[in-house]
């Protein structure tokens, strides 16, 4: 009964604190990315249209001061209109949120990778666990991309991200002794180079 009546306690400790994490990110989402906004180019949250839901992922070790969600945001640039999932990392701390655009439109977002730069891991088999979890995340909200041919070994990861059945990027993860040094991708058709140090 003790131990029943103590799972109870704890489920309800659990919802309250999601509660008020998605309650914490809602204000802060509604703020930052506000429906009367007549900036172009701006994402905007609509939180009568949008669930929040949370991100299951790993990383959330790399990272413990953020808490990872996925929701609804809508991309407006100029007349046209785009309506897209996105991931936002929610930083209780400091009380903000970074939006990580989807890759069909922003490409790899570089903020979201320079939160890794300089982890360090311990062996392959980390570093391959880390590189899958992230590839997961950089998909959300873009379903016609996906990964393809990662080839890990201690100094550096290669993949291909594909747009349907094409190779739409070149992907390189470099590692110096574990640590993560910087991520290139290239565009294999106009060799435009993005560097994230």
């Amino acid at each position: 009964m003790v131990k029943l009546t103590l799972l109870l306690v704890l489920v309800l400790l659990a919802e309250v604190c999601l509660a008020q994490q998605h309650l914490q990110l809602e204000t802060i989402l509604t703020k930052e990315f506000p429906k009367d906004s007549e900036i172009d180019g701006r994402w905007v949250y609509e939180k009568d249209l949008n669930e929040i839901e949370i991100v299951t992922t790993h990383l959330t070790e790399l990272l413990p001061e953020h808490k990872f969600f996925k929701t609804q945001m809508v991309k407006y640039l100029g007349w046209h209109t785009e309506s897209s999932e996105c991931l936002i990392l929610l930083n209780q701390k400091e009380s903000d949120v970074l939006l990580v655009e989807p890759v069909w439109y922003g490409g790899i977002s570089e903020e979201f990778i320079q939160l890794f730069i300089g982890h360090k891991f311990e062996s392959e088999k980390e570093m391959k666990k880390f590189v899958f979890a992230l590839q997961d995340l950089l998909l959300i909200g873009s379903e016609k991309k996906h990964f393809r041919e990662t080839s890990i070994n201690k100094n550096s990861v290669i993949f291909d991200l594909y747009d349907e059945n094409n190779v739409w990027r070149n992907i390189i993860m470099t590692f110096d002794n574990g640590s993560l040094v910087d991520l290139t991708s290239t565009n294999l058709k106009t060799k435009e180079k993005k560097i994230i140090q």
